[in-house]
């Protein structure tokens, strides 16, 4: 089976649902409580985890990297909206900034998992480069 092409957007819906379903347990059983907003550093957060975790599943998949970023924006568009949450932003909106975000963080983690392999490491380094591109963005555009 060499269908590893789409696994970084397979990972990306899974955690975006569950997300979108925990913050809709809480909108729902807890009403007076503050959820967190969607902002760019969240927004890289949800991205790069997959990316992480997908380099340990299968670190030789090749993708199409237009058709990932795109499906990436549209699953941070539909899946937030169908669930109700982080619907102050306009779908438009969401799916303009998650493009760019998500397309952003693609191209950065690649160059850094291709860094990876040339210098050996591999075994803590996408943990690593995830945390460090998350606090790259938080110092960036500010607090959650």
């Amino acid at each position: 089976m060499n269908n590893k092409k789409y696994v970084v957007n397979i990972i990306l819906a899974a955690e975006l649902g569950i997300v979108s379903l925990v913050l809709l347990l809480m909108k729902t059983f807890a009403p007076g409580g503050v959820l967190p907003k969607m902002s760019i550093p969240v927004m890289v957060l949800l991205s790069a985890i997959p990316m992480c975790i997908e380099y340990y599943i299968a670190p030789e998949s090749e993708k199409n990297f237009f058709v990932s970023v795109i499906l990436g924006a549209v699953t941070f568009t539909v899946l937030p909206l169908c669930a109700g949450v982080f619907t102050e932003v306009p779908a438009v909106k969401m799916f303009i900034v998650s493009l760019v975000v998500f397309g952003i963080v693609s191209f950065v983690y690649g160059c850094m998992v291709k860094r990876m392999d040339e210098n050996g490491y591999k075994k803590a380094a996408p943990v690593v480069n995830t945390v460090l591109l998350f606090l790259a963005s938080f110092i960036t555009f500010g607090i959650l």
